[in-house]
């Protein structure tokens, strides 16, 4: 017998995945949606495997509001949703806002309109720490002064939060809590699940751990002439299983009743202060390695200092951060050196090279081929097998013009064929969405369904023998 349904968006990100395990683990059953834009889809088989549950996984975009609608009414009594999905980079967001306002209100909207139309009645929302700006008292408490937001990013947040304010006011069978949290990091004990962004990363802890395994030759550390005691900016660092538990905390609230405002906002952090370069010290003490680092600018959009006063969410929540700094970082490390592994092995049973990737894509970009989100997925693969390119930006256009003409041996389009198998495996399989996008090629290729299956299983027959 389980508690019920609940969905979460983004729930292939890095803070939805392990909200999800923390769901699974509390019975729950979990309904993912998530485009996959900023996530992988072997990120859902990792969930699965840690807690030894079923996820119900639907590849969408939430601005889509069609297909949010039909995916939701498939499902009776879903008791709440936990809405992670939305961008969250503050420096792409000063350079890009009108992305970041369209995907992370929108989604919000259509989020909200769904529970609305189906009676959903518990919402727990990803807010952040970035609505308070800069404050003025330090540690910061849920009652200090929402300021001018310094970046795109957190005035999307505080639009949301007033969006959610106004909604439930209005809706008497609404509930809403908006957990602010601060910088989580680290990753599950399994190392099966963490932080893993696709490109460059935003966040500190992934560059310092990429850094380190050698993916970057040196961590940019963004302004060292703060008002802060070692000038770099300071911040609250909390484990992301910690904030992934906080989330159950308050969705059992509401479920329970015990909530005692329609919508409440809560803190959610450690209470402490860390600088940046405090970060790279510990890491260093945590793991024994050196990183090289490089003093630069700062970053348009950052704030000085912030950590969070969380004694309402301990008292009102029974909430309490539990996992230490070092520990924290110790999680982060042990997940780049699992993935990176993983990725290695990966690159060991298959070697692409960039003559068939490219009249791979190519084909994909013609008529009715491949999606947006198909592309960035098998990009990231290629990347991930070794593929290097100096400009994907311009070899994504020069492949998109390019025309490829289907060869006439049937030995050779299965070949290409098998190329895309390849790069379709997910943690040793091919799952729905990328049998669907495999059969697409098929088509193209006049391959019938029967034989794409007979690739499929002898590719994960060699995996499997591999492994």
């Amino acid at each position: 017998m389980t508690k019920g349904k609940i969905l979460v968006t983004g729930g292939a990100g890095y803070i939805g995945s392990h909200t999800a395990v923390e769901l699974l683990n509390d019975g729950y059953e979990v309904i993912i949606i998530d485009n996959l834009s900023n996530s992988n889809r072997f990120i859902i088989d990792r969930i699965q495997k840690i807690t030894g549950k079923k996820v119900f996984f639907h590849q969408e975009d939430l601005l889509n509001f069609a297909k949010v609608e039909q995916i939701v009414s498939a499902y009776n009594n879903i008791k709440g949703i936990i809405h992670f999905a939305a961008y969250k980079a503050v420096g792409e967001s000063v350079e890009k806002p009108v992305l970041y306002y369209e995907n992370n209100i929108v989604s919000l909207l259509n989020v909200l309109k769904v529970m609305t139309l189906f009676g959903i009645p518990n919402l727990v929302f990803s807010s952040s720490c970035t609505v308070y700006g800069q404050p003025d008292i330090l540690p910061v408490t849920e009652e200090a002064p929402i300021k001018k937001a310094l970046s795109p990013y957190g005035n999307t947040k505080q639009i949301a939060e007033e969006i959610i304010a106004d909604t439930v006011y209005a809706n008497k069978n609404l509930f809403s809590i908006a957990l602010r949290y601060f910088n989580p990091i680290g990753a599950h004990e399994s190392a099966l699940i963490g932080e893993l962004p696709l490109g460059i990363p935003n966040n500190l802890v992934p560059f310092v751990t990429q850094t380190a395994y050698g993916l970057r030759e040196e961590l940019k550390i963004f302004g060292n002439d703060y008002n802060t005691p070692d000038g770099t900016a300071i911040r609250d660092y909390i484990h992301v299983v910690d904030l992934a538990k906080a989330h159950i905390v308050a969705l059992n609230r509401m479920i329970s009743g015990n909530n005692k405002e329609s919508f409440e906002i809560f803190n959610i952090g450690t209470g402490n202060g860390n600088s940046v370069m405090e970060i790279v010290n510990e890491f260093k003490n945590a793991t024994g390695l050196d990183i090289k680092c490089n003093i630069v600018g700062r970053r348009e959009g950052d704030i000085e200092q912030v950590w969070a006063d969380t004694s309402l969410a301990n008292m009102e929540l029974g909430w309490n951060a539990k996992i230490p700094l070092r520990e924290m970082l110790s999680s982060a490390w042990n997940w780049e050196k699992a993935y990176r592994a993983d990725s290695k092995q990966e690159k060991e049973k298959y070697n692409l090279n960039l003559e068939h990737f490219k009249n791979l894509m190519a084909l994909g970009f013609s008529n009715n081929g491949f999606n947006a989100e198909e592309i960035n997925f098998l990009v990231n693969k290629a990347k991930d097998v070794g593929i290097s390119v100096a400009n994907w930006d311009e070899w994504m256009k020069e492949v998109s013009s390019f025309t490829f003409q289907i060869p006439q041996n049937m030995d050779e389009r299965e070949e290409y064929l098998a190329d895309l198998v390849h790069l379709a495996m997910v943690d040793g399989k091919v799952h729905q969405t990328e049998y669907d996008m495999c059969l697409k090629l098929a088509d193209k290729l006049e391959i019938d369904a029967e034989n794409l299956d007979k690739i499929i299983k002898l590719i994960e027959k060699l995996w499997k023998n591999d492994a």
